[in-house]
C-alpha cells in the first residue's frame, strides 16, 4: 500500500488503530479559574469538568460514527463551543473529535470492504459514475479520501483537513504535532512493501520525535509519539520488508542502511538515537552478532519484536 497508510498499518500490530491524536495538560497560566479536565495518559483524572467539554462529549457521543457527515456536525458544535476558549480546553475537547474522526475512518473501511462495487476498477482512469463522484465528494467535504494502491482501494484521513479547521484553536506543540503528521502523510514510507522515503528522512523522522518527546514531556499523546519513535527505529535497525538490513548472501550491510546510519552519526553526534545506533553499527560492521545488543533494547522497550 502506498503513502503513510503503510506506517500506520504496520503500528497497527504493535498499539494502535491509525493515528488516536490528543492532547497537552492546559497551561499554567492560563485562567486559574477555568475548570478543564487533565488527562495523563487519555485518562480524565481531574474532579470536575467544563461544561462546555462535557456538553460536547455529550453531542459526540449521540452522532453516528459509521456516517461521515458527523465529521462536520462534530467540527461546527466544536466551533460554536470553543471560539476564544482556552487552548487547554480547546485540546483536551479536540481528542473527542479526534476519536470520533478515527472511528469514522475504520467503519467506513469495513464498509468498503463489504461493498460489491469494484472501486479500483473506477478508480483506474475510467468514466467514474455519478453516484461514485458524489461518495467521493461527500467523503473530502468531511475530511477523508479514497485511494487506490495497487488494486487495494481504502479511505484515509485528510491530515490538512485537521490543520485548516482546528490549528486556530489549538496549542503550539499540538499544531506541530500535527503538522508532523501532516509532513509524513504526504511523504509516505513505504511502497511494495519496501521503504520509500530516503534514509535521511527515516533518521530525521525518528530525532523529530526524540526532540519533540524531549521538548513535550507533558503532551496527552506522548505514548503515541514514543510508539512511532520506536516503530521508526525498529525499522532502522531491523529494516522493513524488501528493504533489508543486510544484503543476501554477502552479509554486508545494504546501501540504504550503511546511509542512515553514517548520515545520522554525522548529522546528529549528539542524539540519544546514535547513542544507540553506534554499537549496533560497529558490530554490523565487524560482522558480529547483533541478537545480544537487540535484545537488550527489546527489553528496555526501545523497539519492537518484528520477529
Amino acid at each position: 500500500m502506498t503513502s503513510y497508510n503503510n506506517i500506520y498499518r504496520a503500528l497497527i500490530v504493535f498499539f494502535i488503530s491509525m493515528l488516536v491524536l490528543s492532547c497537552n495538560k492546559p497551561n499554567k497560566t492560563e485562567n486559574s479559574e477555568e475548570k478543564t479536565a487533565t488527562y495523563f495518559n487519555d485518562t480524565i483524572l481531574s474532579l470536575q469538568e467544563n461544561p462546555k467539554l462535557i456538553e460536547f462529549r455529550e453531542f459526540v457521543s449521540t452522532l453516528d460514527s459509521a456516517d461521515e457527515n458527523s465529521v462536520t456536525l462534530a467540527k461546527d458544535k466544536f466551533k460554536v463551543l470553543f471560539t476564544g476558549q482556552s487552548k487547554g480546553l480547546c485540546d483536551t475537547s479536540f481528542v473527542l473529535f479526534q476519536n470520533l474522526l478515527d472511528s469514522i475512518e475504520l467503519n467506513l473501511n469495513k464498509q468498503l470492504q463489504n461493498d460489491t462495487i469494484d472501486y479500483a476498477e473506477i478508480l483506474s482512469g475510467n468514466i467514474i459514475p455519478q453516484k461514485i463522484k458524489e461518495f467521493q465528494s461527500n467523503l473530502q467535504k468531511n475530511g477523508f479520501k479514497l485511494l487506490n494502491s495497487d488494486g487495494f482501494v481504502y479511505i484515509e484521513q485528510q491530515r490538512k483537513f485537521v490543520l485548516n479547521n482546528f490549528a486556530a484553536f489549538l496549542s503550539e506543540p499540538f499544531n506541530k504535532y500535527l503538522t508532523e503528521i501532516e509532513i509524513e502523510n504526504a511523504e509516505g514510507f513505504a511502497k511494495d512493501e519496501k521503504i520509500s522515503i530516503s534514509p535521511q528522512k527515516l533518521v530525521n523522522r525518528i530525532i523529530w520525535y526524540e526532540n519533540f518527546i524531549k521538548s513535550n514531556p507533558d503532551f496527552i499523546m506522548i505514548a503515541n509519539c514514543n510508539n512511532y519513535r520506536k516503530a521508526y527505529f525498529t525499522y532502522l535497525l531491523k529494516g522493513y520488508g524488501n528493504t533489508k538490513l543486510v544484503n543476501l548472501g554477502t552479509n554486508e550491510l545494504s546501501t540504504y542502511f550503511s546511509s542512515a546510519y553514517n548520515y545520522l552519526l554525522k548529522k546528529y553526534p549528539e542524539a540519544e538515537t546514535t547513542a544507540l545506533v553506534l554499537p549496533y553499527y560497529d558490530l554490523l560492521k565487524q560482522k558480529q552478532p547483533t541478537s545480544d545488543l537487540l535484545k537488550q533494547y527489546f527489553v528496555k522497550g526501545l523497539i519492537y519484536d518484528l520477529d
